[in-house]
Parts: structure tokens; C-alpha cells; sequence
């Protein structure tokens, strides 16, 4: 059962649910007693199960993020159907370390449709649940991509820049409507996509777990955040500072 009841009687719907970080932050939000939706275009059975292991309800949504009018449809839909829509978690994300001299026009688009552009029309189809609500939180997951030089490829730390940029264009939008925005920028975290990480140095000697940024995620979603608003949180372990 919920651990905590911070966010009882709120809906929460978070990309990118199926495993990782996004599966993560399911459970934190979950645990602290939202019902969730779970997005992802595959794989939902075992965060559904999760979330309502921590006693919440559970609702999947399969939904390709390529598709902007479909996934606009599905949230908005999704919103409908539950009535409400407090919070919204940016989690879905995928990887290219394909650099410039071999990058081709298809990988680029696809990841800037996955990584960005598909924040821009979830945002789009929850704003007026959020509006009706009188509040909302969004928080996007960003990067330290978006930030530092890395060995990833242009298109994923492009991406990742917007993912950035948007934080800001969403939270000045939202502001006078109390529906606030801020990002997550995860530094290496214990995941699939961190492969190879393992080995760079780290001021805290380790690299972050999901939870790490689940509890961040949380916070910000949270009804004690009434004023932190376009901010980047970096959750990195101190890799980058200030």
C-alpha cells in the first residue's frame, strides 16, 4: 500500500512507463498515493502491476510517440475518461550515439519526434484538464546531454537541448494558471541506455538509481512545490556543479 498520501486523489500520467526511470517514478508517484497512467508502446504489464501493488489504480496506455496527433488524442482521451489530470511526467526518451558524419535524416527525426516534439503534444492535450483543475505539474526528464560535452550524438544532445528550452516555454505559459513546469536532468543513472558509463569518474564514487530521480521527480510534482518554476534540477551526483 501507499507509503505516503501527499498526492491522494490526484491523476498522474508518465511517458516512458515500461521500465527504467519512467517505471520508477510509477512507483514513487504511486507510493505517495496518485493514481497513474502508464504510457509506453510496449511492455506496460509489469508497471501496472506495480503501481497497484502500491495499492493505486493503473491504466495503460499504448501509444507510439512518432504519431503526435495520435498521442495528442490519447492523453486527451485519457484525461477525459479519468476526469482530471494533476500531473504529467516527460519520460519517454530514446538513445543515438550516431554521430555527425553518419547520421541520416530518418534517426535524426525520430529522435527529435520521440525525445522533444512528442512533449510538446502531451503538454498540448493535457493543458485543459490542468486548466479546468486550477493547478498542474509537469515535469520533463532532460539530460546532462543538453548540457556538457558527451560522447553522444548530435541528434540525442539536440534533443536533448530542447527538452530543455521547453521547460522554460511551458513553465512561462503556465505560470499565471499555477500549472508549473521544470526538468530533471539525470546524470548517469543505472539503466539500459547508461551502458559504457560505468567507469567515468564521479564525485559521489557511484552512479544514480532510478529512485534517484524518481524522488526528484516527486518532489516537483508534489503540492510542497507551490513555487519552483522552470527550473533544470541537475541530479547528478555532483558531475556537474553550480
Amino acid at each position: 500500500m501507499a507509503a505516503d498520501s501527499a498526492l491522494e486523489g490526484q491523476v498522474a500520467l508518465v511517458t516512458g512507463s515500461a521500465q527504467g526511470i519512467g517505471l520508477a517514478i510509477a512507483r514513487a508517484l504511486a507510493r505517495n498515493g496518485a493514481d497513474v497512467g502508464v504510457l509506453d508502446i510496449n511492455g506496460l504489464d509489469d508497471v501496472v502491476d506495480v503501481v497497484r501493488g502500491e495499492g493505486r489504480q493503473a491504466w495503460p496506455l499504448r501509444v507510439d510517440l512518432t504519431d503526435r496527433p495520435g498521442t495528442r488524442a490519447a492523453v486527451a482521451r485519457f484525461a477525459g475518461e479519468r476526469g482530471r489530470l494533476d500531473i504529467l511526467v516527460n519520460n519517454a526518451g530514446v538513445m543515438s550515439d550516431t554521430q555527425l558524419t553518419e547520421l541520416t535524416d530518418d534517426e535524426f527525426d525520430r529522435v527529435m519526434a520521440i525525445n522533444a516534439a512528442a512533449m510538446v503534444a502531451t503538454v498540448q492535450a493535457a493543458w485543459p484538464a490542468m486548466l479546468d483543475n486550477g493547478r498542474g505539474r509537469i515535469v520533463l526528464i532532460g539530460s546532462r546531454a543538453g548540457q556538457a560535452p558527451t560522447a553522444a550524438g548530435p541528434a540525442y544532445i539536440a534533443s536533448k537541448g530542447a527538452v530543455h528550452a521547453l521547460v522554460i516555454a511551458f513553465a512561462v505559459a503556465g505560470g499565471p494558471n499555477n500549472i508549473l513546469c521544470n526538468g530533471v536532468a539525470p546524470g548517469p543513472t543505472q539503466t539500459n541506455m547508461a551502458a559504457g558509463h560505468e567507469q567515468m569518474y564521479l564525485p559521489l564514487g557511484h552512479m544514480g538509481a532510478p529512485d534517484d530521480i524518481a524522488g526528484a521527480v516527486t518532489f516537483l510534482a508534489s503540492p510542497e512545490n507551490g513555487y519552483i518554476n522552470g527550473v533544470l534540477l541537475k541530479v547528478n551526483g555532483g558531475l556537474l556543479m553550480g
